[in-house]
Protein backbone atom coordinates (compact mmCIF):
# COMPACT_ATOMS: atom_id res chain seq x y z
CA UNK A 1 0.00 0.00 0.00
CA UNK A 2 1.14 3.32 -1.27
CA UNK A 3 0.06 6.86 0.20
CA UNK A 4 -0.65 9.58 -2.30
CA UNK A 5 -0.97 13.22 -1.59
CA UNK A 6 -3.72 14.81 -3.18
CA UNK A 7 -2.91 18.86 -3.44
CA UNK A 8 -7.01 19.92 -3.34
CA UNK A 9 -8.19 23.23 -2.72
CA UNK A 10 -11.81 23.85 -3.50
CA UNK A 11 -12.85 26.73 -1.84
CA UNK A 12 -16.10 26.73 -3.43
CA UNK A 13 -18.45 24.82 -6.25
CA UNK A 14 -17.18 26.92 -9.41
CA UNK A 15 -15.73 24.20 -10.53
CA UNK A 16 -18.11 21.37 -9.98
CA UNK A 17 -16.28 18.78 -12.73
CA UNK A 18 -13.46 19.32 -10.95
CA UNK A 19 -15.10 18.36 -7.85
CA UNK A 20 -16.89 15.27 -9.63
CA UNK A 21 -13.80 14.01 -11.02
CA UNK A 22 -12.21 13.65 -7.69
CA UNK A 23 -15.18 12.17 -6.07
CA UNK A 24 -15.28 10.05 -9.08
CA UNK A 25 -11.64 8.97 -8.68
CA UNK A 26 -12.02 8.25 -4.72
CA UNK A 27 -14.82 6.30 -4.96
CA UNK A 28 -12.86 4.07 -7.19
CA UNK A 29 -9.91 3.35 -5.31
CA UNK A 30 -12.50 2.85 -2.42
CA UNK A 31 -14.88 -0.12 -4.37
CA UNK A 32 -10.88 -1.52 -6.12
CA UNK A 33 -10.22 -4.88 -5.51
CA UNK A 34 -6.67 -4.10 -6.14
CA UNK A 35 -6.90 -1.42 -3.32
CA UNK A 36 -2.66 -0.55 -3.29
CA UNK A 37 -2.99 3.03 -3.43
CA UNK A 38 -4.09 5.29 0.34
CA UNK A 39 -5.26 8.93 -0.32
CA UNK A 40 -4.50 11.45 1.53
CA UNK A 41 -5.65 14.78 0.63
CA UNK A 42 -3.15 17.67 1.57
CA UNK A 43 -5.23 20.78 1.54
CA UNK A 44 -5.02 24.49 2.39
CA UNK A 45 -5.55 26.42 5.46
CA UNK A 46 -8.86 28.51 3.28
CA UNK A 47 -10.22 24.97 1.81
CA UNK A 48 -13.95 24.24 2.27
CA UNK A 49 -14.13 21.51 4.28
CA UNK A 50 -17.10 20.08 3.12
CA UNK A 51 -16.30 19.43 0.20
CA UNK A 52 -13.80 17.71 0.72
CA UNK A 53 -15.06 15.79 3.47
CA UNK A 54 -17.62 14.35 0.58
CA UNK A 55 -14.62 13.11 -1.84
CA UNK A 56 -13.71 10.11 0.99
CA UNK A 57 -10.27 10.29 1.31
CA UNK A 58 -8.32 8.36 4.00
CA UNK A 59 -7.89 11.79 5.96
CA UNK A 60 -7.48 15.42 5.07
CA UNK A 61 -4.54 17.49 6.20
CA UNK A 62 -5.54 21.23 6.51
CA UNK A 63 -2.51 23.43 6.45
CA UNK A 64 -0.81 26.62 5.90
CA UNK A 65 1.71 24.59 3.88
CA UNK A 66 -1.11 23.61 1.31
CA UNK A 67 -1.92 26.85 0.40
CA UNK A 68 -1.49 27.64 -3.57
CA UNK A 69 -1.85 31.56 -2.88
CA UNK A 70 0.20 34.10 -0.29
CA UNK A 71 3.69 35.07 -0.48
CA UNK A 72 4.80 31.57 1.36
CA UNK A 73 3.31 29.73 -1.73
CA UNK A 74 5.37 32.05 -4.02
CA UNK A 75 8.70 31.32 -1.94
CA UNK A 76 8.35 28.04 -2.56
CA UNK A 77 7.21 27.75 -5.66
CA UNK A 78 10.81 29.92 -6.54
CA UNK A 79 12.15 27.40 -4.44
CA UNK A 80 11.19 24.28 -6.62
CA UNK A 81 11.52 25.99 -9.84
CA UNK A 82 14.97 27.28 -9.11
CA UNK A 83 16.38 24.84 -7.69
CA UNK A 84 13.95 21.98 -7.73
CA UNK A 85 13.30 21.09 -4.59
CA UNK A 86 10.52 22.73 -2.63
CA UNK A 87 12.17 21.23 0.78
CA UNK A 88 9.61 22.40 3.42
CA UNK A 89 6.49 20.74 1.38
CA UNK A 90 8.64 17.35 1.39
CA UNK A 91 9.09 17.73 4.99
CA UNK A 92 5.56 17.66 5.89
CA UNK A 93 4.93 15.13 3.54
CA UNK A 94 7.27 12.59 4.42
CA UNK A 95 5.80 12.74 8.11
CA UNK A 96 2.74 12.20 6.53
CA UNK A 97 4.59 8.73 5.03
CA UNK A 98 3.16 10.28 1.40
CA UNK A 99 5.42 8.72 -1.53
CA UNK A 100 3.74 10.27 -4.43
CA UNK A 101 1.87 14.07 -4.80
CA UNK A 102 -0.55 13.42 -7.51
CA UNK A 103 -2.58 15.70 -9.99
CA UNK A 104 -1.99 18.84 -8.92
CA UNK A 105 1.48 20.17 -7.38
CA UNK A 106 5.26 19.38 -7.62
CA UNK A 107 7.60 20.20 -6.14
CA UNK A 108 10.68 20.54 -8.04
CA UNK A 109 12.54 17.84 -10.57
CA UNK A 110 15.13 17.04 -8.10
CA UNK A 111 12.49 16.40 -5.50
CA UNK A 112 12.97 13.03 -3.60
CA UNK A 113 9.15 12.84 -3.74
CA UNK A 114 8.13 12.01 -7.00
CA UNK A 115 4.64 13.95 -8.45
CA UNK A 116 2.39 12.98 -10.97
CA UNK A 117 -0.01 16.15 -12.25
CA UNK A 118 -2.68 16.49 -14.27
CA UNK A 119 -3.32 18.77 -16.92
CA UNK A 120 -7.04 18.72 -17.72
CA UNK A 121 -7.22 19.90 -21.28
CA UNK A 122 -5.36 22.58 -23.55
CA UNK A 123 -8.79 24.58 -24.36
CA UNK A 124 -6.21 27.71 -25.11
CA UNK A 125 -4.74 26.11 -27.88
CA UNK A 126 -7.46 25.96 -29.83
CA UNK A 127 -9.78 28.90 -28.65
CA UNK A 128 -7.24 31.27 -27.06
CA UNK A 129 -10.54 33.79 -27.64
CA UNK A 130 -12.23 32.35 -24.50
CA UNK A 131 -9.45 33.41 -22.23
CA UNK A 132 -7.48 36.95 -21.81
CA UNK A 133 -4.00 37.70 -22.54
CA UNK A 134 -3.22 36.69 -18.62
CA UNK A 135 -5.03 33.79 -19.00
CA UNK A 136 -3.28 32.27 -21.32
CA UNK A 137 0.15 33.37 -20.59
CA UNK A 138 -0.20 32.01 -17.13
CA UNK A 139 -1.65 29.21 -18.52
CA UNK A 140 1.00 28.17 -20.80
CA UNK A 141 3.84 29.49 -18.39
CA UNK A 142 1.99 27.06 -15.73
CA UNK A 143 2.53 23.97 -18.76
CA UNK A 144 5.98 25.01 -19.58
CA UNK A 145 6.90 24.37 -16.08
CA UNK A 146 4.74 21.24 -15.28
CA UNK A 147 6.55 19.53 -18.52
CA UNK A 148 10.04 20.86 -16.69
CA UNK A 149 9.43 19.66 -13.13
CA UNK A 150 6.97 16.69 -12.97
CA UNK A 151 8.07 13.56 -12.96
CA UNK A 152 5.09 12.62 -14.74
CA UNK A 153 2.19 13.88 -16.54
CA UNK A 154 -1.61 12.65 -16.53
CA UNK A 155 -3.89 13.46 -19.48
CA UNK A 156 -7.88 12.59 -19.84
CA UNK A 157 -7.75 11.68 -23.10
CA UNK A 158 -5.60 10.98 -26.36
CA UNK A 159 -7.16 14.25 -27.88
CA UNK A 160 -5.23 16.03 -24.72
CA UNK A 161 -1.78 14.56 -25.89
CA UNK A 162 -2.29 16.16 -29.37
CA UNK A 163 -2.58 19.28 -27.22
CA UNK A 164 0.41 18.67 -24.95
CA UNK A 165 2.78 17.35 -28.17
CA UNK A 166 2.23 21.37 -29.17
CA UNK A 167 4.68 21.89 -25.98
CA UNK A 168 7.00 19.42 -26.06
CA UNK A 169 6.44 16.04 -28.33
CA UNK A 170 9.05 14.27 -25.69
CA UNK A 171 6.63 14.64 -22.97
CA UNK A 172 3.29 13.88 -25.12
CA UNK A 173 4.96 10.57 -25.79
CA UNK A 174 5.46 9.64 -21.96
CA UNK A 175 2.87 10.76 -20.42
CA UNK A 176 -0.30 8.48 -19.26
CA UNK A 177 -3.34 9.01 -20.58
CA UNK A 178 -6.40 7.94 -17.85
CA UNK A 179 -10.07 8.51 -18.76
CA UNK A 180 -12.29 8.92 -15.54
CA UNK A 181 -15.47 6.83 -15.41
CA UNK A 182 -18.42 8.80 -13.54
CA UNK A 183 -20.02 6.99 -10.90
CA UNK A 184 -23.68 7.33 -10.64
CA UNK A 185 -25.96 5.65 -7.63
CA UNK A 186 -27.90 2.70 -7.45
CA UNK A 187 -31.33 3.23 -9.88
CA UNK A 188 -33.01 2.36 -6.28
CA UNK A 189 -31.51 5.93 -5.06
CA UNK A 190 -32.55 7.70 -7.72
CA UNK A 191 -35.38 10.38 -7.24
CA UNK A 192 -38.73 9.06 -9.48
CA UNK A 193 -40.00 11.24 -12.21
CA UNK A 194 -42.87 12.08 -10.83
CA UNK A 195 -41.17 13.18 -7.73
CA UNK A 196 -39.19 15.35 -10.34
CA UNK A 197 -42.15 16.63 -12.70
CA UNK A 198 -44.04 18.26 -9.31
CA UNK A 199 -40.60 20.21 -7.92
CA UNK A 200 -39.52 21.41 -11.04
CA UNK A 201 -42.81 21.56 -12.85
CA UNK A 202 -41.61 19.75 -15.73
CA UNK A 203 -43.03 17.59 -18.31
CA UNK A 204 -42.85 13.99 -18.54
CA UNK A 205 -40.48 14.13 -21.20
CA UNK A 206 -37.94 16.44 -21.53
CA UNK A 207 -34.07 16.39 -22.48
CA UNK A 208 -31.21 17.04 -20.02
CA UNK A 209 -28.36 19.68 -20.09
CA UNK A 210 -26.02 19.55 -17.08
CA UNK A 211 -23.48 21.76 -18.00
CA UNK A 212 -21.94 25.12 -16.38
CA UNK A 213 -23.36 28.14 -18.47
CA UNK A 214 -19.66 28.91 -19.63
CA UNK A 215 -19.02 30.12 -23.24
CA UNK A 216 -17.30 26.96 -24.37
CA UNK A 217 -20.36 24.91 -23.48
CA UNK A 218 -22.30 26.42 -26.51
CA UNK A 219 -25.69 26.21 -25.16
CA UNK A 220 -26.66 29.24 -27.64
CA UNK A 221 -26.45 26.18 -30.33
CA UNK A 222 -29.51 24.49 -27.92
CA UNK A 223 -31.60 27.99 -27.66
CA UNK A 224 -31.69 28.51 -31.31
CA UNK A 225 -32.65 24.66 -32.02
CA UNK A 226 -35.40 24.96 -29.73
CA UNK A 227 -36.30 28.43 -31.44
CA UNK A 228 -36.45 26.01 -34.59
CA UNK A 229 -38.32 23.55 -33.03
CA UNK A 230 -41.20 26.34 -31.79
CA UNK A 231 -41.57 27.60 -35.00
CA UNK A 232 -42.22 24.57 -36.85
CA UNK A 233 -44.48 23.66 -34.47
CA UNK A 234 -43.13 20.70 -32.94
CA UNK A 235 -41.66 22.45 -29.56
CA UNK A 236 -39.55 20.51 -26.85
CA UNK A 237 -38.36 21.23 -23.55
CA UNK A 238 -34.84 21.36 -22.40
CA UNK A 239 -33.81 21.55 -18.74
CA UNK A 240 -30.89 22.82 -17.85
CA UNK A 241 -28.50 23.07 -14.51
CA UNK A 242 -25.31 24.34 -13.69
CA UNK A 243 -23.97 27.65 -12.38
CA UNK A 244 -24.60 30.29 -14.47
CA UNK A 245 -21.89 32.67 -13.78
CA UNK A 246 -18.50 32.51 -16.05
CA UNK A 247 -15.47 34.22 -14.56
CA UNK A 248 -14.33 34.68 -18.12
CA UNK A 249 -17.00 36.24 -19.81
CA UNK A 250 -19.58 37.57 -16.58
CA UNK A 251 -22.17 38.83 -19.37
CA UNK A 252 -22.28 35.51 -20.95
CA UNK A 253 -25.08 34.46 -19.21
CA UNK A 254 -27.17 37.51 -19.85
CA UNK A 255 -26.56 37.30 -23.31
CA UNK A 256 -28.13 33.72 -23.49
CA UNK A 257 -31.28 35.34 -21.19
CA UNK A 258 -31.09 37.93 -23.65
CA UNK A 259 -31.19 35.34 -26.56
CA UNK A 260 -33.73 32.98 -24.57
CA UNK A 261 -36.31 36.13 -24.83
CA UNK A 262 -35.64 36.84 -28.61
CA UNK A 263 -36.37 33.07 -29.39
CA UNK A 264 -39.46 33.16 -27.54
CA UNK A 265 -39.13 29.76 -25.63
CA UNK A 266 -38.51 30.56 -22.10
CA UNK A 267 -41.21 28.12 -21.84
CA UNK A 268 -39.09 25.13 -23.37
CA UNK A 269 -35.33 26.44 -22.32
CA UNK A 270 -35.98 25.64 -18.26
CA UNK A 271 -33.12 26.95 -16.08
CA UNK A 272 -32.93 24.81 -13.11
CA UNK A 273 -29.02 26.16 -12.10
CA UNK A 274 -27.27 24.75 -9.45
CA UNK A 275 -29.28 21.55 -8.11
CA UNK A 276 -28.67 18.52 -5.83
CA UNK A 277 -26.73 15.51 -6.87
CA UNK A 278 -29.38 13.52 -6.16
CA UNK A 279 -31.64 15.36 -8.28
CA UNK A 280 -29.13 16.02 -11.16
CA UNK A 281 -29.20 12.03 -11.40
CA UNK A 282 -32.99 12.00 -11.48
CA UNK A 283 -33.18 14.53 -13.82
CA UNK A 284 -30.21 12.82 -16.09
CA UNK A 285 -31.76 9.04 -15.43
CA UNK A 286 -35.33 10.25 -16.64
CA UNK A 287 -34.62 12.41 -19.66
CA UNK A 288 -35.38 11.42 -23.13
CA UNK A 289 -31.30 11.66 -23.52
CA UNK A 290 -28.76 13.90 -22.16
CA UNK A 291 -27.33 17.02 -24.37
CA UNK A 292 -23.53 18.31 -24.82
CA UNK A 293 -23.07 20.58 -27.18
CA UNK A 294 -19.89 22.43 -26.21
CA UNK A 295 -17.27 23.04 -28.54
CA UNK A 296 -14.38 22.02 -26.29
CA UNK A 297 -13.85 19.46 -23.77
CA UNK A 298 -10.96 17.59 -22.00
CA UNK A 299 -12.89 14.47 -21.19
CA UNK A 300 -16.38 15.26 -20.45
CA UNK A 301 -18.42 14.65 -17.12
CA UNK A 302 -21.33 14.81 -18.46
CA UNK A 303 -21.20 12.28 -21.31
CA UNK A 304 -19.22 9.86 -18.43
CA UNK A 305 -22.55 10.25 -16.63
CA UNK A 306 -24.62 9.50 -19.30
CA UNK A 307 -22.45 6.33 -20.26
CA UNK A 308 -22.86 5.00 -16.75
CA UNK A 309 -26.57 5.28 -16.53
CA UNK A 310 -27.28 3.97 -20.07
CA UNK A 311 -28.35 7.22 -21.47
CA UNK A 312 -28.91 7.98 -25.31
CA UNK A 313 -26.27 10.89 -25.59
CA UNK A 314 -26.80 13.79 -28.02
CA UNK A 315 -23.27 16.06 -28.20
CA UNK A 316 -20.85 17.83 -30.48
CA UNK A 317 -19.20 16.52 -33.32
CA UNK A 318 -15.74 17.14 -31.52
CA UNK A 319 -12.84 14.95 -31.38
CA UNK A 320 -12.89 13.94 -27.52
CA UNK A 321 -16.49 12.89 -27.91
CA UNK A 322 -15.68 10.68 -30.78
CA UNK A 323 -12.83 9.29 -28.74
CA UNK A 324 -15.39 9.01 -25.32
CA UNK A 325 -18.94 8.30 -26.60
CA UNK A 326 -19.79 4.65 -26.77
CA UNK A 327 -22.84 3.27 -29.49
CA UNK A 328 -25.61 5.07 -27.96
CA UNK A 329 -24.23 8.50 -29.18
CA UNK A 330 -25.62 10.72 -32.20
CA UNK A 331 -23.12 13.99 -33.04
CA UNK A 332 -24.13 16.90 -34.93
CA UNK A 333 -22.27 20.14 -35.88
CA UNK A 334 -21.79 22.29 -33.10
CA UNK A 335 -22.89 24.82 -35.22
CA UNK A 336 -25.72 23.36 -36.75
CA UNK A 337 -29.08 24.45 -34.94
CA UNK A 338 -30.99 22.67 -37.61
CA UNK A 339 -29.13 19.35 -37.15
CA UNK A 340 -29.68 19.47 -33.80
CA UNK A 341 -33.34 19.98 -34.16
CA UNK A 342 -33.69 16.91 -36.07
CA UNK A 343 -31.88 14.82 -33.55
CA UNK A 344 -33.91 16.16 -30.98
CA UNK A 345 -37.23 15.02 -32.56
CA UNK A 346 -35.57 11.95 -34.07
CA UNK A 347 -34.79 10.78 -29.96
CA UNK A 348 -38.21 11.85 -29.05
CA UNK A 349 -40.39 9.67 -31.55
CA UNK A 350 -37.86 6.50 -30.85
CA UNK A 351 -38.07 6.86 -26.92
CA UNK A 352 -39.68 4.25 -25.12
CA UNK A 353 -39.35 3.33 -21.60
CA UNK A 354 -39.06 -0.02 -21.30
CA UNK A 355 -36.23 0.03 -23.87
CA UNK A 356 -34.65 2.66 -21.36
CA UNK A 357 -34.94 0.27 -18.52
CA UNK A 358 -33.38 -2.45 -20.78
CA UNK A 359 -30.03 -0.03 -21.57
CA UNK A 360 -29.91 1.38 -18.09
CA UNK A 361 -29.91 -2.28 -16.43
CA UNK A 362 -27.02 -3.17 -19.08
CA UNK A 363 -25.08 0.12 -18.08
CA UNK A 364 -25.08 -0.77 -14.65
CA UNK A 365 -22.93 -3.81 -15.11
CA UNK A 366 -20.81 -2.49 -17.82
CA UNK A 367 -20.32 -0.02 -15.01
CA UNK A 368 -18.99 -1.63 -12.49
CA UNK A 369 -16.45 -2.98 -14.52
CA UNK A 370 -15.77 0.44 -15.69
CA UNK A 371 -15.25 1.76 -12.95
CA UNK A 372 -12.58 -0.96 -11.59
CA UNK A 373 -10.85 -0.27 -15.01
CA UNK A 374 -10.59 3.12 -14.07
CA UNK A 375 -9.22 2.35 -10.25
CA UNK A 376 -6.85 -0.25 -10.74
CA UNK A 377 -5.41 1.86 -14.27
CA UNK A 378 -4.67 4.74 -11.51
CA UNK A 379 -3.07 2.66 -9.26
CA UNK A 380 -0.89 0.96 -11.76
CA UNK A 381 0.36 4.24 -12.83
CA UNK A 382 1.08 5.79 -9.74
CA UNK A 383 3.61 2.93 -8.67
CA UNK A 384 4.42 3.23 -12.23
CA UNK A 385 5.68 6.84 -11.62
CA UNK A 386 7.22 5.74 -7.40
CA UNK A 387 9.24 3.00 -9.31
CA UNK A 388 10.66 5.17 -12.26
CA UNK A 389 11.86 7.64 -9.31
CA UNK A 390 13.84 5.54 -7.54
Amino acid sequence: MIRVGFQLNFKDRGWMGGINYFRNLFEALRFSDYNTVEPVIVAGSSADKSILSSFGATRTNFSSLGDTTGWKWKMRRALALGIGRDFIFERQLKAERIELISHFGYLGKRASIPSLVWITDFQEKYFPEFFSVSELDARNRENRNVVRHASAILLSSEHAREGLAQISAEAAARAYVLPFVASVPDMSDIPKIGLLVAKYSLPEKYFFLPNQFWKHKNHEVVIRALGLLKRSGKPVTVVATGNLQDHRQPEHANYLLRLIATEDISEYFRILGMVSYPNLMGLMANAVAVLNPSLFEGWSTTVEESKSLGKLAIVSDISVHREQLPSRGVFFHPSDAAGLADALLEALRAHQKDIETVYMQEAREKFLVRRSDFANRYQEIAHSVIGGSK
